[in-house]
């Protein structure tokens, strides 16, 4: 007897719906208990709107691609999928982390606030900007999970440049 939902509609359920988690996650985080104050400088220049919109286009077709295009690869490959997974948490994870340790300094957008302190503790020991390393692990280890080489370039380099540009952005705002 064969099952009623395939291999692939599971995985591909189990991979969707932890990403779509990830983001709410991050947006839920982000937009709480912000400490705006009349002080703080706000000049994103968009950049936040760019990489939401650059990121769920290229999702979406790297999505498109691996159930329409290259039907079946997620199942065949279950060890690609189970690394996909590993990625997207471990970059959630440490997204998490560098977020936690900055506490009231965060901000989703970018932000100049009057008395900011330069944060060198957890991630940002090592990294200058740990939260943006992670979402980009996160946003590859979805595209391996889809299991095509073309979803992993369509979720991981606009992304990239997406993240390029919120940091340079965010670099001369705070310079």
């Amino acid at each position: 007897m064969s099952p009623l939902v395939s291999d692939e509609v599971w995985a591909f359920a189990l991979v969707a719906g932890l990403f779509v988690a990830i983001l709410c996650y991050q947006t839920w985080t982000g937009y709480r208990d912000i400490d705006r104050r009349e002080d703080d400088h706000v000049d994103d220049r968009h950049s936040d709107a760019f990489f939401v919109v650059i990121t769920i286009t290229c999702n979406t077709t790297a999505t498109a691609w691996a159930l329409w295009v290259d039907i079946g690869v997620i199942g065949a490959r279950p060890l690609v999928l189970w690394l996909g997974v590993a990625l997207m948490i471990a970059g959630f994870a440490f997204r998490a982390w560098a977020r936690r340790v900055l506490g009231r300094w965060f901000h989703p957008v970018v932000t100049a606030k009057a008395e900011h302190d330069l944060i060198r503790d957890g991630p940002y020991r090592w990294l200058r900007h740990p939260i943006y390393l992670g979402i980009l692990v996160s946003y590859i280890g979805f595209g391996v999970a889809l299991g095509t080489w073309p979803s992993i370039a369509l979720t991981s380099v606009p992304a990239l440049v997406g993240l390029l540009y919120v940091i340079h952005v965010e670099e001369s705002v705070l310079a």
